[in-house]
């Protein structure tokens, strides 16, 4: 373990703890009074150099909460001028506001990504009778769906359209041995595919099925 501490404050501290003995008691410590003459003004320069370092990193952390915070305050009320800027071009119709305020235009709005299919479709039916039809499909952009369905000897016929991601038929003939459902995605005149044809069994079929 070294003799002499190894932070800057605690060496100082050392030779200053000791520098009054050392000196008094030169001749018994095998020094002699030129080496403490010599030794003394290196403490007094260290912890000279010490107390300025300290207060100059202490300057130094509030200059810089002062730069941040007078940052922040620039940022804030410049954001808020730009606002102002962008406002004024949207409401005057004026695009040579931007060129004006040296400020880049709003990009142009980015369209919408086709829908997809809706996936995960399930049927089953009700306590009612009626047949329950859930799926999974992200409703952004304002998507819709609607729901198709199939019955025996017939062709897909639209039953409904929902802003849910499920829709409950209850317009089923009584006779229906069965139906498929499918559902698509819709945004604005956009169509997706059909999903996976679901079937669900009815009548006297769902209970020889079970």
């Amino acid at each position: 373990m070294p003799v002499i501490p190894d932070k800057n404050n605690d060496a100082i501290l050392f030779f200053e703890q000791r520098q009054s003995d050392w000196t008094s008691n030169a001749a018994a410590l095998g020094l002699t009074p030129g080496d403490m003459t010599a030794f003394a003004p290196l403490i007094t320069s260290a912890r000279t150099s010490f107390t300025d370092a300290e207060v100059a990193r202490q300057a130094s952390k509030n200059a810089t909460v002062t730069l941040e915070n007078n940052m922040d305050s620039m940022r804030g009320q410049g954001a808020a001028l730009i606002a102002k800027i962008k406002a004024f071009a949207e409401s005057s119709g004026n695009p040579n506001v931007y060129v004006l305020a040296s400020i880049p235009p709003p990009a142009p709005p980015t369209p919408a990504p086709a829908p997809t299919p809706p996936a995960s479709v399930s049927a089953s039916v009700n306590n009612d009778g009626h047949v329950v039809v859930k799926w999974k499909a992200t409703k952004l952009n304002g998507t819709f769906f609607s729901v198709h369905r199939l019955l025996p000897g017939g062709t897909w016929t639209p039953v409904g359209s929902v802003a849910a991601k499920t829709f409950t038929d209850d317009t089923l003939p009584s006779a229906s041995a069965w139906a498929q459902y499918q559902v698509k995605s819709h945004r604005g005149t956009e169509v997706s595919e059909g999903s996976e044809p679901i079937v669900v069994l009815l009548g006297n079929q769902q209970s020889q099925a079970a």
